[in-house]
């Protein structure tokens, strides 16, 4: 097997990997939606001075749990509300999974080195490193940021130092844009078992209705660079509910450098109002993009042409 085949198994199989972790978070949080969405009635056996007893059904068939937690001052909805300390423990529990046991322990010596070109980097560096700042605050710093570890952060700037870190979706698909993940084809293992973002739980309905969802996340991905001085590149955006898509960029000619196309692109950024604004100063407003990327879900086209990007998206080395 030659290398760059390897690298594309192994690849396909990292994908894999943090997909499932990330079903797994899902599904414990629909777990926690089941019970809020019950009432939880106190417990018979307790004076009536204790308002609560906890935890409460549903439980899977055939399990008992042997914890009771109550007493005047115990709220269970404390505990299950969303962003309550059950959440978190989700939440921090992905972080580990996908940070120690995935990347680490697992992938990040495969991917030491950069792909075929000299003006290319070992893919998902930045995101992962400020990954792992996130990651040591949670663990080791009780969930404070510190400016040693999230302040350093360069993408995922998601906590200021001295702020307590508490994760959202919002974060997980903001990672999860950022290195790539939402807009593979999705991962496989050679088992053949494979998991892949999907827009099939998106109903044609709700997608069209209501109000439309914030743009939480916008990350470029570099597809490749002409000999005429043009480069081809998309920008990848995620919504809060989950709605996300590429837009295929073809810019130039020009006498920019790699590095040069790289500083302009990364001034693409969400504006205070909460609009997408490219790097040449263009507005695409939210409502129109949102529309546009619901469009491409229901009725999606053929891949934009010349756009070539397939399997880990790299970026141009910087300096």
């Amino acid at each position: 097997m030659d290398k760059q085949t390897e690298r594309t198994l192994y690849w396909h199989s990292f994908i894999y990997e943090v997909n499932r972790a990330t079903a797994s978070l899902m599904y414990l949080l629909q777990g926690m939606e089941t019970v809020r969405a019950r009432e939880l009635p106190p417990y018979d056996g307790f004076p009536s001075n204790l308002k609560y007893s906890f935890p409460s059904a549903p439980k899977p068939p055939g399990v008992d749990v042997p914890l009771l937690l109550g007493g005047p001052s115990f709220d269970p909805h404390t505990m299950l509300d969303p962003q309550g300390e059950a959440e978190q423990l989700a939440f921090k529990g992905w972080v580990v999974q996908v940070y120690d046991q995935i990347w680490e322990a697992n992938f990040r010596n495969h991917f030491k080195d950069g792909y075929e070109g000299d003006d290319l980097i070992r893919p998902l560096s930045q995101p992962f490193g400020d990954f792992g700042h996130i990651r040591n605050d949670l663990v080791h710093n009780k969930g404070v940021a510190k400016a040693t570890e999230t302040g350093k952060c360069k993408v995922l700037t998601w906590f200021e130092p001295g702020e307590r870190m508490i994760l959202g979706m919002r974060h997980v698909l903001d990672f999860l844009n950022q290195a790539g993940f939402m807009h593979q084809i999705g991962g496989f293992i050679p088992s053949g078992a494979h998991a892949a973002w999907s827009s099939i739980h998106l109903k044609e309905s709700d997608l069209k209705k209501g109000t439309i969802p914030k743009l939480i996340s916008v990350g470029a991905s570099f597809d490749r660079m002409l000999e005429d001085g043009s480069v081809y590149y998309a920008i990848a955006v995620v919504f809060e509910n989950g709605v996300f898509c590429n837009i295929a960029i073809h810019d130039g000619p020009s006498e920019k450098t790699g590095p040069e196309w790289i500083e302009f692109v990364n001034k693409t950024d969400i504006d205070a109002k909460g609009n997408l604004r490219l790097a040449n100063g263009q507005i695409l407003h939210r409502e129109s993009l949102y529309h546009d990327c619901v469009d491409g879900f229901l009725n999606p086209g053929p891949a934009p042409y010349g756009m070539q990007v397939g399997g880990p998206w790299y970026k141009f080395r910087r300096g």
